[in-house]
């Protein structure tokens, strides 16, 4: 391997420096002499370069299902050794024309002067008037600061966000309903079968004077059970009221 010889300079009688940007792990010797003598030996080094890694995002989100007008998001960013840009990308098409748009992005916040956070977001969809039928795409990326090979890029997968259509929310309608109804009848059938063991227990008891443990725990089993089926129908009947 060929040696190159650098000598330092000089700042004062007792100090000299020597600069150069590292791209691969390096060994050197330094040679110390004087006028009146040197070191025999050198005395040997070596740097190991540390590769700068890709910076790091997670991220969590709420959909709004309902009005389907916002999303919310949250998670972290980090680089470990700083960021410079955070953007959401996004594009948004009606049935049959995903391939005709391209990504926009808008500037998502965040402290460059923090090399790990965490981020919250309100995207607000209003805009959009997005109506049924129609997808958004959308997807975070975030950038490091590596100014030797350029800004590093780690982006979350893309995900969509899609307005149902009429047909699409009736036909779920018709399932939900089903289902509740489907609901109601077994606690109606858990019912009667709770009020029948009510009855039997009742009779069991009359002619004891003192109820023993396990008749005790018997009666709070069943007790859980009537609330269990009470809550259960107060919800069924809850939803359909909400409609």
């Amino acid at each position: 391997m060929k040696r190159t010889k650098k000598t330092f300079k000089s700042v004062d009688n007792q100090i000299y420096t020597f600069e150069k940007t590292l791209m691969t792990p390096l060994n050197y010797s330094i040679e110390l002499k004087n006028r009146y003598s040197e070191n025999k030996e050198a005395i040997q080094y070596n740097v190991q370069i540390i590769p700068d890694e890709f910076p790091a995002i997670t991220l969590e989100q709420m959909l709004d299902t309902v009005l389907y007008e916002f999303i919310v998001f949250g998670g972290t960013v980090s680089d470990d050794y700083g960021l410079t840009k955070f953007d959401l990308y996004y594009k948004n098409y009606s049935a049959g024309e995903a391939n005709q748009h391209e990504f926009k992005n808008v500037p998502a916040s965040i402290d460059v002067s923090k090399n790990t956070q965490s981020f919250y977001h309100h995207w607000d969809l209003s805009a959009f008037d997005l109506i049924g039928g129609e997808t958004i795409e959308y997807y975070f990326q975030v950038k490091d600061n590596d100014g030797i090979h350029g800004n590093k890029a780690t982006k979350t997968p893309v995900h969509k966000f899609q307005v149902p259509t009429e047909e699409t929310i009736q036909k779920n309608l018709e399932v939900s309903s089903q289902k509740s109804e489907n609901q109601l009848n077994k606690i109606v059938e858990d019912s009667k079968d709770l009020n029948k063991e009510l009855k039997e227990i009742e009779n069991k008891f009359k002619g004891k004077k003192e109820l023993n443990w396990q008749d005790q725990k018997q009666v709070e089993e069943l007790i859980k059970r009537k609330g269990s089926l009470r809550k259960g129908y107060k919800g069924i009947t809850k939803g359909f009221r909400n409609r």
